[in-house]
């Protein structure tokens, strides 16, 4: 078990996370930005974490810090609120404030019911972030295959084209040859009348 913290070091904790960039922050990749809009915005840049070895550690630590902006000021709230419920429950135990007690039973109470909606929000969001990737790659199958549409009419349009090409050509050359010979021309158009 781990020393308790002491008054010197909450404050010097509370400290950092006054002196901290607003939140709340979120993690892009490696890169965290704030976010007090609920999504990403470039120019609000806060940092990048790198580890050259492990990209998606890079990512994970990334998330950790942005998450930290957070969490490290509700965890403050809930050990000061912890350490007021132990000096109370001191207290009731000597004597000295007996009807401590029972709001000592209500606290217990709002703080399960406080865990079980943060639970609950966390929940949703995961469900919200699955639902976002999934969205994500079915919009990236649909423009693949959209490119690949564009790609195989682009090549039936040159076929056309080319086809078109070689019938006048092939037009080009029968004029010509009936230029050149009138009476076959017309020798042909009459076998044509009479079949």
């Amino acid at each position: 078990m781990t020393a308790p913290l002491s008054e010197q070091r909450l404050a010097e904790i509370a400290a950092r996370v006054a002196a901290a960039s607003a939140g709340p922050w979120m993690a892009d990749g490696a890169e965290i930005y704030r976010a007090p809009w609920g999504y990403v915005v470039i120019d609000l840049w806060v940092g990048e974490m790198l580890r050259i070895d492990d990209q998606g550690g890079s990512n994970a630590d990334a998330e950790f810090v942005a998450h930290a902006r957070t969490d490290v000021p509700v965890l403050l709230a809930e050990v000061e609120r912890l350490t007021r419920l132990v000096a109370a429950m001191h207290r009731a135990a000597r004597g000295d404030d007996a009807p401590v007690l029972l709001g000592l039973v209500d606290d217990v109470a709002l703080t399960r019911d406080a865990f079980l909606a943060q639970q609950s929000k966390a929940a949703t969001f995961e469900r919200l972030l699955t639902i976002e990737k999934a969205e994500k790659k079915r919009l990236l199958t649909l423009l693949h295959d959209v490119q690949k549409i564009a790609r195989d009419r682009g090549a039936e349009a040159k076929g056309r084209r080319i086809h078109g090409e070689e019938l006048a050509a092939r037009v080009a050359e029968l004029e010509a040859e009936r230029a050149k010979n009138p009476r076959t021309a017309q020798d042909a158009a009459g076998a044509g009348e009479l079949s």
